[in-house]
């Protein structure tokens, strides 16, 4: 599986006071397999994701949607897996939902700083070490 596009349509992001200590939790989801006709390529589908980042508790949320383009030589079989039992194999499962969690958590965690959320991603803290 080759990864050839990526595209977001929808970018939604609320936010909510709150005094309470947040829990940060991120799940993408594959939504459908088709299809899609790309000039000079062959056996490209599109993957049409939701990514959700949600602030609990109750504190907000930052939601994605969009599309992923990859080429496979397995097009055919992993669309028909797809119409026939809504999955696909495992190996393209993880890697195509690693790529969308990277993608998107990136663009979360700006949004995440705009609205005074914390980080999507948990990050590095540096610690000042104390002299003996």
């Amino acid at each position: 599986m080759t990864i050839v596009g990526f595209k977001l349509n929808k970018i939604e992001a609320e936010y909510r006071k709150t005094d309470k200590e947040i829990e940060v939790k991120s799940v993408p989801k594959i939504t459908n397999i088709e299809k899609y006709d790309v000039a000079g390529m062959k056996d490209v589908l599109k993957m049409d994701f939701e990514f959700e980042t949600t602030y609990d508790p109750n504190a907000g949320k930052i939601n994605f949607s969009g599309y992923v383009l990859f080429k496979s030589d397995k097009a055919k079989e992993i669309l028909d897996m797809w119409k026939d039992k809504k999955v696909m194999e495992a190996k393209m499962a993880e890697e195509s939902l690693n790529f969308i969690l990277r993608k998107c958590l990136i663009k979360a965690t700006f949004i995440a700083d705009e609205l005074g959320l914390p980080p999507a991603v948990r990050l590095p803290i540096i610690k000042a070490k104390k002299k003996e």
